[in-house]
């Protein structure tokens, strides 16, 4: 639909002509499983719609039902059965509700041990189960390839071997076997999280059998893929690709080395450290002056509480002494777990962007500097940033500081201009510190900008803190005039 639209209002524009290419999802597409959209493209280039709207639709459907027996003919040597249907269920999986997130290119490639609460719970793991339109798809696919490799005196038929006709079918299987292997990581992940809650011998032994057949499953698709890859592509390409495949097999042989270091609040709101292996089984030494920690170090027994901002490491071995290290920078602030009022609405376009919840920017924890989709940045659209802060007292504040991610690629801007406004009564409030920021918005990737506001030791017990919206996105970005997003993940009150 959008190459048919794109070339029709392309035409009627008076264009000229048009670039018919392929952009490969994360550079693991390809070629051959192209060929129907780039004889679409041609097609649509010779032939442009000329009408819009329902006219419009109606003819592009038509014309798509034509092109694709057609297609069937040329490409496979026969209109029926029509392969090209098939080939359509493996795109339109993604259109699944149950099993959508499983065709993402990126979705194989998440951190196995990411336990963000939608990817664990009981939804996750009812929609992951379902995976069958997967398997259907890629057993007619290898059914039909093993056809199509067949002599051609091996029985009667009107189709014929067919190099293009085997290689898009050999695609579409690898295709299906990676939505299929994806269903099962996430099941393996949801697995070794409820493993990690509750390290019952019955919990183990699933999370252990899963992982070990996930990293059986991604051996041969690894293969399968590099046979596909090595018709087409350079080595050097393959192995940059291939890599990440390797990284989810650490992952999964390592999974049970890995040291989660999470904090809850005492009721002093002091951060209280607990360090937990998934199937609780390891040695574990750890530091809190930054240093690396060795078996010579403090041996974990218990939790234990964090008295100000400190970096915690950790680390645990194998049998050969390799070893597996985890840190985490924990926060310790006058304002942790100080929400009054969170006076905007975040983000709901993907769960993550919510942060945890209404009171992420008071939570003590730190947003990833290299992402932020990893459940701790909070994401605002298009409005200001309003946080009220009760410090529960009349209170001496030196400084406020907070953190921006900023991506402008994906439409995330820092802040130009920060406002701290203070009370003793929550009802009239004095602006008593602003700073002005002046991020440089044509930076490419994800960038984290830091923000310090100089409070001069102003003593009130509430804080307004108002974090300007940057505006909708400049006229130079591919997005221009859409409503910019703002990114932090803590605001510290010392």
């Amino acid at each position: 639909v959008n190459i048919a639209n794109l070339v029709r209002d392309g035409y009627l524009a008076g264009a000229e002509g048009m670039m018919n290419t392929a952009w490969d999802d994360s550079g693991e597409s390809l070629f051959n499983s192209a060929w129907h959209g780039m004889a679409w493209g041609a097609e649509m280039s010779w032939n442009s719609l000329t009408d819009k709207g329902k006219k419009g639709d109606s003819d592009r459907t038509d014309r798509e039902k034509a092109f694709n027996r057609n297609f069937d003919i040329q490409f496979f040597g026969c209109p029926e059965p029509s392969f090209t249907s098939y080939l359509y269920r493996v795109c339109n999986l993604q259109n699944d509700n149950n099993i959508g997130s499983l065709i993402s290119f990126s979705a194989l490639g998440e951190p196995l041990l990411d336990f963000y609460p939608s990817k664990v719970d009981s939804t996750a793991y009812s929609s992951f189960i379902q995976y069958k339109p997967a398997d259907d798809v890629y057993n007619y696919m290898k059914g039909w390839k093993a056809f199509f490799e067949r002599p051609a005196n091996a029985a009667p038929s009107a189709l014929v071997p067919d190099r293009i006709a085997v290689h898009i079918l050999d695609n579409a299987e690898v295709a299906a076997e990676r939505m299929r292997l994806t269903a099962r990581k996430n099941i393996a992940r949801i697995l070794l999280f409820r493993s990690f809650n509750d390290p019952t011998e019955e919990n183990i032994r699933l999370a252990q059998n899963k992982t070990r057949q996930v990293f059986d499953d991604l051996y041969r698709l690894k293969c399968d893929y590099i046979k596909l890859w090595d018709r087409e592509c350079r080595a050097y390409s393959r192995d940059m690709v291939t890599n990440r495949y390797d990284r989810l097999a650490a992952e999964l042989l390592d999974a049970d080395r890995h040291v989660f270091i999470n904090t809850e609040l005492n009721g002093d709101n002091k951060p209280v450290v607990t360090l937990k292996t998934v199937y609780g089984q390891q040695d574990i030494y750890y530091t809190t002056d930054g240093s690396k920690p060795s078996e010579g170090s403090a041996l974990y027994t218990e939790p234990f509480v964090i008295g100000q901002s400190c970096l915690v490491r950790a680390v645990c071995f194998d049998q050969t002494g390799n070893r597996f290290d985890s840190e985490k920078h924990i926060l310790n602030h006058k304002a942790i777990n100080c929400l009054k009022a969170l006076n905007s609405d975040y983000s709901t376009y993907n769960p993550t962007y919510s942060g945890g919840g209404e009171g992420a920017l008071l939570d003590g924890v730190l947003g990833s500097d290299y992402t932020y989709a990893d459940g701790h940045w909070q994401g605002f659209q298009g409005q200001d940033i309003c946080v009220i802060i009760d410090l529960k007292k009349k209170t001496a504040v030196n400084s406020v500081e907070m953190r921006f991610l900023q991506n402008t690629f994906d439409w995330i801007l820092s802040p130009q201009r920060i406002e701290v406004w203070a009370s003793n009564n929550a009802d009239s409030y004095t602006l008593v510190a602003s700073k002005e920021l002046n991020p440089d918005f044509r930076r490419a990737g994800n960038l984290v900008n830091h923000a310090h506001i100089d409070m001069h030791s102003t003593k009130a017990r509430y804080l307004q803190v108002i974090i300007k919206n940057p505006g909708v996105l400049p006229d130079w970005h591919p997005a221009k005039g859409s409503d910019s997003y703002i990114f932090c993940d803590e605001i510290v009150v010392k």
